[in-house]
């Protein structure tokens, strides 16, 4: 979180303004004021540490009221999800993307249509390594080491050697000259990736804008959602969205964790959540079934209380009040109300819309 604050230069600053009158008719905290206040007449850009419970989305899309007349707006969402969800609330002037379909169409821009394969890399890796037995291993580290790189922003040997022994992908480094080959593949896909005429994969959509020094459109206001999870390219890329005097607000929650101990599916088994790394594959819901997903970053929390589930025969489970989980109830339709509790807040009630494409029925935090 420091380091995203210090790369975007905000100031926390809290001018003494009144704000412009709320469209609403609610009652906005002191703090969603202050926001408010800071979006309509603050100068650079902003960082908005939003918890659980703070009404996060709610004072995004009233955020979106106090922009300057004129100017225009670029709402980056987490997934396409979250997308879909504020392009139906924000108002029409707002474009709503994620940062990878933002990303594409600077691609498509500068080289046409192009095509998606999600299996770029590993053919690369296989027409470079082969496919005979005992080159399974290495050759899902060499497409993990690309991945990272790319992520990265890693263009020289010394940044990818480095990224190789941070993310300790054993099967490249048995001997040094499995490193050093290691490393020289890296670069070589990185330096086939950069030529898209073929095809491009998920990565190669907010790579390519970056190291090819593409014009993307720019916007007056760009606003961040969920901006903790940001890799290093994708912060490089929302940077240059923004015209060169606009504003850009992220938004951001340094609490969700789940404590040392407890163990997250994974496509091998259960794994310690300490023991995971880097790069590594987790099972998540998507489309009502668990697939496969790549571990971009790991962090830390501030928090130190955890609630504990008991799951019955499948054992007990700790996370942060903030950490998100997956509820279902017999009724898929609707919306559901719910109560939760803040120690600086009090009680709060909510309301969670249906989640038809992951297979649950809503997404609630462990406090809700």
């Amino acid at each position: 979180m420091a380091d995203l604050f210090d790369q975007l230069g905000a100031d926390g600053e809290d001018d003494a303004i009144a704000p412009p009158a709320l469209k609403a008719a609610r009652e906005w905290s002191a703090y969603q004021l202050a926001v408010f206040r800071n979006i309509a007449e603050g100068r650079g850009h902003t960082l908005v540490r939003a918890r659980a419970g703070s009404g996060k989305t709610s004072t995004i899309v009233e955020s979106f009221n106090h922009v300057p007349k004129g100017r225009t707006v670029l709402m980056v969402a987490f997934n396409k999800s979250i997308a879909t969800e504020l392009k139906e609330r924000a108002p029409k002037s707002v474009e709503v993307s994620t940062l990878h379909s933002y990303g594409l169409r600077a691609v498509t821009k500068a080289f046409g249509r192009v095509s998606i394969d999600a299996r770029k890399v590993d053919g690369i890796v296989r027409r470079m390594r082969g496919e005979g037995p005992g080159t399974f291993d290495a050759r899902v580290a060499l497409c993990k080491l690309v991945s990272f790189a790319k992520s990265c922003l890693a263009q020289t040997k010394e940044e990818v050697a480095a990224i190789l022994d941070a993310q300790q992908l054993d099967a490249l480094t048995e001997t040094e000259k499995d490193r050093e080959a290691a490393v020289n593949d890296a670069l070589a896909i990185l330096a086939e990736c950069k030529d898209p005429r073929g095809s491009i994969d998920f990565d190669d959509m907010v790579w390519l804008p970056v190291v090819c020094a593409l014009r993307p459109w720019q916007y007056d206001r760009v606003f961040v959602d969920e901006a903790q999870d940001l890799a290093p390219v994708q912060i490089e890329l929302t940077l240059r969205a923004v015209k060169p005097n606009g504003r850009i607000c992220v938004v951001a929650d340094d609490r969700q964790c789940i404590p040392a101990g407890q163990f997250v599916s994974t496509p091998g088994g259960p794994v310690k959540i300490e023991d995971v790394r880097e790069g590594d594959e987790v099972l998540a819901a998507k489309g009502g079934e668990m697939v496969a997903r790549r571990v971009v970053r790991k962090t830390g929390s501030l928090k130190t209380f955890a609630y504990e589930f008991d799951l019955g025969e499948h054992g007990k489970f700790q996370a942060t009040p903030e950490h998100v989980c997956f509820a279902a109830i017999d009724d898929p339709k609707g919306a559901f109300v719910y109560l939760m509790y803040r120690e600086d807040l009090g009680f709060r009630i909510g309301v969670s819309r249906t989640v038809g494409n992951n297979g649950f029925n809503f997404v609630i935090r462990t406090q809700q």
